[in-house]
Parts: C-alpha cells; structure tokens; sequence
C-alpha cells in the first residue's frame, strides 16, 4: 500500500474533525527553517498525486508532506482550516477575498519579500481569486506558486509578483505534462517554469527543467551534481534559511 493511501483514512478523519469549529478568519502561516514562510493547504483535499507522490514503487520517497512535522496531527488541521477559509473564498464576496488578503500581508514580517505558496496541498478556486487578489494590491510580494493542477493554473493573472513552479517526475502522465509546459509560455509579466523530482539513479529528468530536486529523506541525499539540481537537495549543504540564500525558484 503506498503511503498515500496508508495517510488518507488519518487525514481525512482530521480534516471532518475541523468542520465544526468556526469559519478561520485568516489564513494559517507555516514557518520552517528551509523556505521561510508558506502557505499550506490539505493535501488530500486539494492534491491530484503521482505515482511519485504516493509513493508507489521503491524508488520513490512519497510527498514529504506525508511525513514529518507536516504529517502531524496539528499541522494536518492547520492544512484543513486553511483549505476551509480557501473553499469559503471560492464564492465569497470580492470584499471578503481582500480582506483575507489584507489580513495575510499584515502578517508577514517586516522584510520578508517573498512568501511560498503549497507548501503542502495544491490550488484550488478560491486559492487562486485569493492569489490574483495579492499580486494585484501587493506588488512588493512575491507568490512563489507550485503546482501540478493546469486547470487551476489557468485561471491566475500574468502579473510581475506571481513566480510559477510546475512539478514534474518521471510518473507524471504525458497529458498533464503537456500541459504544463504550454502554460510556461502563458505568463510573460511573472514567471512559469518546470521543476522535476529526481526519485533514482537512473532518473534522467527533461532538458527543459528549471530545476531538479534530488531525493532525500531525513538525512539520506543524493549527490548527482547538474547545474540545475537545488543546492539543499545536495549533502553538506546548510538548510536554513537556504531558500532565501539561493532564490533561484523565484527570481524572475
């Protein structure tokens, strides 16, 4: 059974336990020493999975927000009511959608230029009327999006302060693939490139990836050195704060 199917009876059970509480009046920030801040949503509420995601096969590690502190009871309702408010965004009023948006920018702190969005879940409709609210009232703050959903995708403005990563692995069905590389060419103000899990040896990723991610787990990395391979992915290298430090995956 792959670890996403084992997870998906415990999460859902912690997404159904948050239903009666009240509606969330902002958004929940992440923080960890890695990236810094982000926004994290439920990922079986929100996430279309891989076979590399789940974690089928013994070549692949699974989505990291299926363990660790991202799997914790916690952080899983913490995903949940943020995924509530985004679901309740979806249909709201246009002045619901700026508040959530004003009340998310008062909280970030002073300095800090660059937020990232999914850092656990995907996008969803209201994710993106709130994503499209912030890049047009907040210029001076970058959304650094992943996703691997091009319906979503399609619907967020081309603006300067939206940075697009699209998750790429080797199970990513030829279809989808596709379609996210045509939509790389759709944003032209930000910006849409490919990223790409690297699960094995013998996984040979796209020439067109903007940036490859090695398989690691806990301490256990890979060393294939390729100029695009993100330097946290590589043993030795210092994790905090190392998306700051590098900025690759959002710098226009």
């Amino acid at each position: 059974m792959s670890l996403w199917a084992k997870s998906r009876p415990r999460h859902l059970a912690l997404l159904q336990s948050v239903e009666s509480e009240e509606l969330p009046l902002k958004l929940h920030l992440t923080e960890n020493s890695k990236t810094g801040i982000s926004i994290d949503f439920a990922i079986h509420r929100t996430c279309t999975p891989t076979k590399v995601c789940m974690g089928v096969g013994d070549d692949s590690a699974g989505c990291y927000a299926l363990r660790g502190f991202l799997s914790f009871p916690n952080a899983v309702k913490h995903h949940a009511r943020n995924q509530r408010l985004a679901d309740y965004l979806e249909k709201a009023t246009y002045r619901e959608v700026i508040r959530v948006a004003n009340a998310l920018y008062s909280e970030i702190p002073r300095g800090v230029d660059w937020i990232r969005w999914n850092g656990a879940g995907d996008l969803s409709p209201g994710a993106c009327r709130l994503i499209n609210c912030l890049t047009a009232r907040y210029k001076d703050l970058v959304l650094w999006v992943i996703s691997r959903k091009p319906d979503m995708i399609e619907t967020l403005k081309d603006r300067r302060s939206l940075q697009l990563l699209f998750s790429l692995d080797h199970s990513t069905p030829a279809k989808n693939a596709a379609r996210l590389r045509e939509l790389t060419q759709r944003f032209r103000r930000g910006s849409a490139r490919l990223a790409y899990t690297r699960v094995s040896e013998e996984d040979v990723p796209p020439e067109d990836a903007f940036v490859i991610f090695n398989k690691h787990v806990g301490k256990h990395y890979s060393d294939w050195p390729h100029p695009n391979v993100c330097p946290a992915s590589l043993p030795g290298t210092e994790h905090d704060g190392a998306c700051d430090v590098c900025r690759k995956c959002f710098t226009p």
